[in-house]
């Protein structure tokens, strides 16, 4: 595995993301590896993990560390279908990969091949500092990323299956609802956790999962 023991502390392991065909590590000197059929950023499949780069040689560096640069409940690092959003160690979001849905909050729905800076300047509320992100469960009628502010707002990418978004492919943040906490996906569900900790929750509501008779 070359580099890549454990062995050496700056290699160690310090946060992991599965998207549909790969697996990137964090590792404790705040680089990128990738691990499987990541033909985005490497090319090809990949038995062992290899540095994830910024133009195909020169490796990604300064990626958010899990517990060091941030505490230990925040989210820095989530994956959704075949792609990867993450924050740097200045706070700043980074995405690549196929963009399904334009699920990446780019502007556009092209494959994005390297960590590309995702502008949220524009976007309402907004947006001084991001706390957390979070994958939106993979599935063909459902794609993205959601992120919660520094002062507790919920914004979502991507398309939904049902509301907010509504089979609407949305390109870049949108603001969803203030005193967020955490939001928690399944297939066709989502479930919200306020900062007084009650929950909002909507999607499919099969078998009565969001304890409600109907779908939300």
């Amino acid at each position: 595995m070359n580099e890549f023991t454990g062995t050496n502390d700056i290699n160690f392991a310090v946060d992991i993301c599965c998207t549909n065909r790969t697996t990137y590590v964090v590792t404790r000197d705040g680089k990128l590896w990738s691990c499987g059929q990541d033909y985005i950023a490497r090319g090809g499949n990949h038995r062992y993990p290899g540095k994830v780069t910024t133009d195909g040689t020169t490796e990604f560096t300064g990626v958010s560390r899990w517990s060091i640069d941030s505490v230990k409940n925040v989210n820095v690092t989530a994956s959704s279908h075949n792609n990867l959003v993450f924050l740097d160690q200045n706070g700043k979001l980074y995405g690549f990969g196929q963009n399904y849905s334009s699920s990446l909050g780019i502007g556009h729905g092209n494959v994005v091949n390297y960590p590309t800076e995702i502008d949220i300047s524009s976007v309402t509320p907004s947006i001084s500092s991001i706390k957390s992100i979070y994958g939106i469960y993979s599935h063909s009628d459902q794609s993205g990323f959601s992120i919660i502010s520094g002062n507790n707002d919920l914004y979502i990418v991507g398309k939904l299956n049902r509301y907010p978004l509504n089979r609407i492919y949305q390109q870049s943040y949108t603001f969803i609802m203030s005193n967020a906490k955490n939001i928690y996906y399944s297939q066709y569900d989502a479930i919200v956790q306020l900062v007084d900790n009650t929950l909002k929750s909507w999607g499919k509501n099969d078998t009565g999962k969001l304890v409600n008779g109907n779908e939300i």
